[in-house]
């Protein structure tokens, strides 16, 4: 998910006009010697003077306890210096005194959302909402914080009330977007995706998943024109490779598909899924050998899997090379041994060697898997 701030820019672009009037209205309360450190640690923030403007601030509410504003840039400055904890400490403390402000409830929650702590971010983006409902940046923030928590259509709602709001905003469709890509939706999902490339398409990732929901509804030749501009924005992404792979093996174009995955491998050795989809395409194409190594790969990133030992399984018996298949299904039965297939497989292989009361015995299995019956 996107957010739509940065970090060293909160302060200033989203509370700037808020604490001006704030200081002024603070300092004709305040002890003049209050208001005079906290006006030099808010210049000390604004040169990036950090301690120095920690220390001025200190003087600020040591002088005057209740002195909101000196909390609020005590919160920004320790936020500047990744101190989230004493961040969070100080502006908990200037919401006690006045939480009548929406930029504060936001800046914590900002600093809640970092620290991953979503359900405590919700809280305080939806006051800021409350005492803002034009809060934009709350609105999204909170719509993300739904979703890094599973809570789709609540982040949907929070996501096309940013659109209602700002019809131009390429983030928020993308983020509904992905929301939408969450729960499957995926007509929803595409409309929001190429709403987001038409605003903004500069943007690879959405390309990317666009390419991903054009996968989903099986428009192979859309996804490929995306995965490939996702692989122009970044030659490294093994991911777009592989996928792009994937949708060229299921339209049968099995050796580029293999181009494509031998890519993604040299990108990422261990990449599992495309060691195993190239052995599919080179079994298909009859390239068993090369089939074989990649299955043993697989078998040895991962021994407990029983599809890649069923997969060389098969290999083996198209070879004809029948007890290296039938050690093979043997291997994938006892790591999965509900799944009936294999005892069929295994049955061929047993029945291709005359061995019949091995190959009936697994013949039986398979029919009680199945609830089937009958005769090989």
């Amino acid at each position: 998910m996107k957010k739509t701030y940065r970090k060293n820019s909160i302060a200033m672009k989203l509370i700037l006009a808020v604490l001006i009037l704030l200081l002024s209205f603070q300092a004709a309360l305040a002890t003049d010697a209050a208001a005079d450190a906290c006006e030099k640690g808010v210049a000390f923030y604004q040169q990036e003077q950090y301690e120095m403007a920690l220390a001025a601030l200190e003087t600020a509410i040591e002088l005057n306890p209740d002195y909101t504003l000196a909390y609020i840039y005590k919160g920004y400055t320790y936020f500047e210096l990744d101190s989230y904890e004493e961040a969070l400490a100080a502006f908990a403390k200037a919401i006690e005194l006045e939480p009548i402000y929406p930029s504060v409830f936001f800046a914590k929650g900002t600093i809640l959302y970092m620290l991953e702590l979503y359900e405590e971010a919700v809280v305080d983006f939806s006051k800021a909402i409350e005492l803002d409902p034009d809060f934009v940046n709350a609105i999204n923030d909170r719509g993300t914080c739904y979703y890094m928590l599973g809570r789709y259509e609540e982040a949907i709602a929070d996501f096309t009330k940013e659109i209602e709001m700002d019809q131009t905003d390429y983030v928020a469709y993308s983020n509904r977007a992905a929301s939408y890509r969450m729960l499957w939706r995926w007509d929803e999902a595409l409309a929001d995706y190429t709403a987001s490339i038409t605003l903004a398409p500069g943007y690879a990732n959405d390309y990317f998943y666009r390419g991903y929901v054009y996968y989903a509804l099986r428009r192979y030749e859309e996804a490929v024109a995306d995965f490939t501009k996702a692989i122009e924005a970044d030659p490294y992404s093994a991911i777009a490779y592989y996928n792009r792979g994937d949708c060229l093996y299921y339209q049968g174009f099995y050796e580029e598909a293999i181009e494509d995955y031998t890519k993604a491998i040299e990108l990422y050795p261990d990449y599992i899924d495309a060691i195993n989809n190239r052995g599919n395409a080179y079994f298909i194409l009859g390239r068993y050998e090369e089939a074989i190594e990649d299955y043993t790969a697989e078998i040895l990133l991962d021994p407990e899997d029983d599809i890649s030992f069923s997969n060389r399984g098969s290999v083996y018996y198209a070879l004809q090379r029948y007890e290296e298949a039938i050690a093979d299904y043997t291997e994938a039965i006892l790591r999965n041994p509900a799944e009936a297939d294999y005892y069929n497989y295994r049955f061929l292989a047993y029945q291709a060697m005359g061995k019949t009361e091995e190959a009936a015995a697994d013949y039986a299995t398979y029919l009680e898997l199945v609830g089937g019956s009958g005769n090989p």
